[in-house]
């Protein structure tokens, strides 16, 4: 938007646009081992994803540790489906969920403030589909 010399405002709404799209994509990635429902696939995520985080924040580290211990296997290997479940049954899930679609809204709001155009269209089903699970 600098080098096209768009003004100040075009400029700051596209920066909008672009922060909530990649924070939304980020949630919609780290979702996805949680919301799709591959039966009898294997299982992997990282323990920093946002359901992750979200459910320890909501359980507390206490009991985090706990569940740890609980999904770890008797070769100490972590057990992803066991602890998939785990997250699962709180509102880490649903709060990830509800952030990404609040980032998705926000990408929307900021790309509506231009021109109806082709482009604005395109961006805007990109924006609709980082909130689609």
């Amino acid at each position: 938007m600098l080098l096209a010399k768009h003004d100040k405002q075009s400029q700051t709404l596209a920066h909008l646009y672009g922060k909530h799209l990649s924070l939304g994509h980020k949630l919609n990635s780290d979702l996805q081992p949680f919301v799709k429902g591959g039966v009898g696939e294997p299982v992997t995520f990282s323990l920093n994803a946002a359901p992750v985080v979200f459910h320890r924040q909501i359980v507390g580290e206490d009991r985090w540790h706990l569940q740890l211990q609980q999904a770890t296997t008797l070769s100490n290997q972590l057990d992803y489906s066991k602890l998939l479940a785990t997250v699962k049954s709180e509102k880490g899930v649903r709060s990830a969920l509800d952030l990404c679609c609040f980032h998705s809204n926000k990408a929307l709001e900021a790309i509506k403030a231009f021109p109806s155009s082709e482009a604005r269209a395109a961006l805007e089903n990109i924006a609709f589909a980082v909130a689609k699970f």
